[in-house]
């Protein structure tokens, strides 16, 4: 099957959330488009509070070692992405 193009992409996406109006079903079903209809295998979505705390909230083909325990290396401490946002290291 032929991958959309981005602006394609985008606009599938955009409907989506559009349409959507569960919170978590929203992120789940934006992220799966996204990885299914780009280059990439795997993603997540975290939700980091005004506290810097995080919550997965959303995962997609998550690798073994990530999904490893119910994905507790994801939900608990800090993982490298989280640390990135942090220091605003992130592009």
């Amino acid at each position: 099957m032929e991958k959309p193009t981005r602006l394609a992409l985008l606009k599938e996406i955009a409907e989506f959330l559009n349409e959507e109006t569960e919170t978590y079903t929203m992120l789940n079903g934006a992220l799966k488009s996204l990885i299914n209809g780009s280059d990439f295998t795997t993603g997540w979505i975290f939700f980091i509070d005004e506290s810097g705390q995080h919550e997965l909230v959303s995962d997609i083909e998550l690798p073994g070692a990530l999904s490893k325990h119910n994905c507790k290396y994801m939900k608990e401490g800090s993982c490298w992405c989280v640390k990135a946002y942090h220091n605003k290291a992130l592009n």
